[in-house]
């Protein structure tokens, strides 16, 4: 684990590699300056979005500021994670010209390794769970040697954080289920699975299509029919409803 870390942060760590990545990385550096979710990189689709917005509220569409101009097309989660990384080393975002290496993207690489490596640790406790501490072992090490997942943790994208929150709320969907099967209420285990699924929503959106397959699953499965999937879909909603509100207001 060590000499993987240091090899895919020191030494094969060449910049945060993936577009959107790097965008998602300067977002996060305007939400650590105090400027909200807003971006330097002017998409022209977003720009005639927001134009439009102004005329529509009646106001001057040069009143669109591209100084602090809103994102609404990323997910929130993952830059705004990283902001708060970033805040604790401000002074460390000037570019001084000593390193090939831009410090701040190497910062966000290991947030992602950190959250790598948790995700492991959930995942070799659900495997433990369903199976042995054997097939358990086997799987964390699989996950550990596989060089695609560290390559997306030095993408700058959010998929580290998002097996993070995907680990977790399969653990809490297991943790239901054996509830459910000891007749105990697996209702608390199933809104926590709701709430790590929103926060997963918030990391990609593509989170909604995985959700929609567990809500006709728990549908089906849990008794009284109906009722445990309403209560994990309104968990699941808060999250969506609140930055669906942001998105409204600003575009």
């Amino acid at each position: 684990l060590l000499a993987l870390g240091f090899f895919y942060l020191a030494i094969d760590f060449r910049g945060l590699s993936h577009p959107k990545g790097i965008d998602q990385a300067q977002i996060a550096r305007e939400i650590a300056r105090g400027n909200g979710f807003t971006t330097q990189m002017v998409r022209p689709l977003s720009l005639d979005q927001m134009r439009n917005f102004a005329l529509q509220s009646e106001d001057n569409e040069d009143s669109v500021s591209l100084v602090k101009f809103h994102d609404t097309y990323h997910a929130p989660l993952n830059p705004m994670l990283n902001s708060v990384v970033l805040g604790m080393f401000e002074d460390r975002w000037a570019w001084t010209g000593e390193s090939v290496i831009y410090f701040p993207d190497r910062v966000i690489a290991v947030v992602s390794v950190v959250l790598f490596l948790w995700a492991i640790g959930i995942n070799y406790l659900l495997v433990s769970r369903i199976f042995d501490t054997k097939i358990g072992g086997v799987t964390a090490l699989l996950l550990l040697l596989c060089d695609l997942l560290w390559e997306f943790s030095q993408s700058g994208l959010p998929q580290m954080l998002m097996f993070f929150l995907f680990s977790f709320a399969m653990y809490f969907l297991y943790k239901a289920i054996e509830n459910y099967q000891l007749k105990r209420s697996p209702l608390l285990w199933l809104c926590l699975a709701g709430g790590f699924f929103g926060l997963l929503a918030m990391a990609h959106w593509i989170a909604i299509w995985p959700f929609l397959g567990l809500l006709i699953f728990t549908s089906f499965y849990f008794k009284p029919r109906g009722v445990q999937a309403v209560s994990m879909g309104a968990v699941f909603l808060v999250f969506l409803l609140i930055w669906g509100v942001r998105n409204n207001n600003v575009c």
